[in-house]
């Protein structure tokens, strides 16, 4: 019986355990009220993004990218990011800032929603 109840409390610590920190949110945490909030915010982000142990560079098997990237992007009617273009030299580059960004629901003012928008990044990481 005392083995049933250890089970049984493994199993829902690991399910919170997931649900809190292995859940990938689609929206930021942080509110965007114009445009040097959203600039901060994307570059947040892709800082967060590194940190993360499953990020896009641990699948694809890229240990050390350092690409410049322009990213044209539109905020909807519904807070979400739809990239445009990306443009740069490596295509790895340009296909982690598109599956970064692409949907991503953001806490948008109506200063910030519904525009259009062009951001220079670097994109320097190293594991």
């Amino acid at each position: 019986m005392k083995t049933l109840k250890t089970l049984f409390v493994t199993i829902l610590l690991a399910t919170f355990a997931f649900a809190t920190f292995g859940a990938n949110y689609n929206e930021t945490r942080f509110e965007v009220k114009n445009n040097v909030d959203l600039k901060t915010t994307i570059k947040k982000m892709i800082s967060d993004d590194f940190v993360n142990v499953n990020n896009y560079f641990h699948q694809n098997g890229i240990s050390n990218l350092n690409e410049k990237v322009l990213v044209k992007f539109y905020i909807d009617e519904n807070n979400k990011v739809q990239v445009i273009a990306v443009d740069g030299g490596s295509d790895d580059a340009k296909a982690y800032v598109n599956q970064l960004l692409d949907e991503k629901k953001i806490k948008a003012s109506n200063a910030v929603a519904q525009k259009y928008y062009s951001l220079a990044l670097v994109i320097d990481y190293r594991s």
